[in-house]
């Protein structure tokens, strides 16, 4: 019978220790636990943030887009604007001196004036010779605005 009390004392200590080893575990467990809902809610906390940012984001991408398409919008009616204009320029634009045309432009040297506001006339005080018995006179500029004589 004592052997059997001291066997019994040995396995109750045993399981005793065994009993205190399990608890250790259960209460590293419950911590690791603990810490592991802790990092669980801080992700979720991160996840929040990050999709309120995602979301920010997007919206200023479609904002950005929307001025991208209004800026594109904008800039292909100036280029035809553009366009337009360069081919009214080119039609403006005066004649290139041809075979028949002076390449020297007469300007009044008093009022500035040019082209039909000039005229030709024959200088009596210059003559260059006699055609029989006709004198042939050289030719002097007149400015039809201010009545000033050049060239």
């Amino acid at each position: 019978m004592k052997l059997k009390y001291v066997e019994i004392t040995t396995e109750l200590g045993n399981k005793t220790d065994e009993l205190e080893k399990v608890k250790s575990e259960v209460v590293e467990l419950k911590n690791f636990i603990s810490s592991k809902d802790d990092e669980i809610n801080r992700l979720k906390s991160n996840v929040k943030e990050l999709t309120k940012k995602n979301e920010e984001l997007e919206n200023s991408l479609t904002e950005q887009e929307t001025k991208f398409k209004e800026l594109n919008f904008i800039v292909s009616e100036k280029n035809t604007l553009i366009k337009s204009q360069k081919t009214e320029l080119k039609e403006l634009k005066p004649t290139e001196p041809g075979e028949f045309m002076s390449k020297e432009r007469l300007i009044c040297s008093s009022c500035g004036a040019t082209g039909k506001s000039i005229k030709q006339e024959e200088d009596k005080s210059k003559i260059l010779r006699y055609i029989g018995h006709t004198p042939m006179y050289g030719k002097i500029n007149v400015c039809k605005k201010c009545g000033e004589k050049f060239g």
